[in-house]
């Protein structure tokens, strides 16, 4: 009997309901426009926020 090694690869499942299918649809759309997987466009989704985030300037009033 062959012992899988343990990854170190996690999953996780999104669920849109009903209220969320045009977020579900913009981020297909997205996930093809961009070319990449659906894990690829969160990985995207996500390092972009992060630039922004470092990179944004403050809003003098």
């Amino acid at each position: 009997m062959k012992t899988l090694a343990k990854s170190d690869q996690r999953n996780i499942n999104l669920f849109f309901g009903k209220r969320n299918q045009t977020t579900l649809q913009k981020f297909d759309s997205l996930s093809h426009q961009l070319r990449r997987s659906r894990t690829g466009t969160l990985d995207y989704l996500i390092t972009h926020y992060e630039w922004f985030q470092n990179n944004r300037s403050e809003v003098i009033r």
